[in-house]
């Protein structure tokens, strides 16, 4: 059975906040921080106000400069291609890439291999985006919500009217996997 996680953006907020639901239920919560220079994303469980993970935007001109915090532990985002969308992240021995393809769509791969892709809605109103991911049933489930924060954070964030059309990407490195199946 495959892992789904959604990640949906309240509609009428003060600063960004997700409900984030694991296989269809409820699980994570997430929200940014507004008193600050630079944005902040933190992930939580649905109960209680400890941060388990963080996604701080630095200065970074054109290449977006992020880095996740779990604990102790900083894990910076690569860009490899920002003008096709391609970046990546080292977590120990795993290297985690992430892919935008030719419209919405979005890969993540760990070690070479696909585990995972993304996408989101054409159309929003109000400003909530809600992201669909599927993902083999052993993918981590917090990194796949740390990439999907993160791509909102870097291409969905901005002024957001009452109806929000999104078109995607226009280049890609790489074509999306139609054959791609979870296990």
């Amino acid at each position: 059975m495959p892992l789904i996680v959604d990640v949906s953006q309240k509609k009428i907020s003060i600063g960004d906040k997700y409900t984030i639901a694991i296989n269809g239920q409820p699980y994570y919560r997430a929200k940014t921080s507004i008193w600050k220079l630079f944005p902040k994303v933190d992930l939580m469980p649905l109960q209680g106000e400890q941060i388990f993970m963080s996604l701080e935007r630095g200065f970074g001109f054109i290449i977006p400069k992020i880095t996740f915090t779990i604990g102790t532990m900083y894990y910076n985002l690569e860009t490899i291609s920002w003008f096709k969308h391609r970046f990546a992240i080292r977590v120990g021995k795993d290297y985690f890439e992430i892919v935008g393809h030719r419209g919405r769509k979005v890969s993540i791969f760990q070690n070479g291999m696909q585990i995972a892709w993304f996408d989101n809605e054409a159309v929003s109103f109000f400003s909530g985006d809600n992201y669909h991911c599927t993902a083999n049933a052993n993918a981590p489930a917090e990194w796949l919500i740390a990439i999907i924060l993160f791509w909102d954070l870097q291409f969905n964030r901005g002024d957001k009217k009452a109806i929000n059309i999104k078109l995607g990407n226009l280049l890609q490195s790489q074509p999306f996997d139609k054959t791609w199946q979870p296990y």
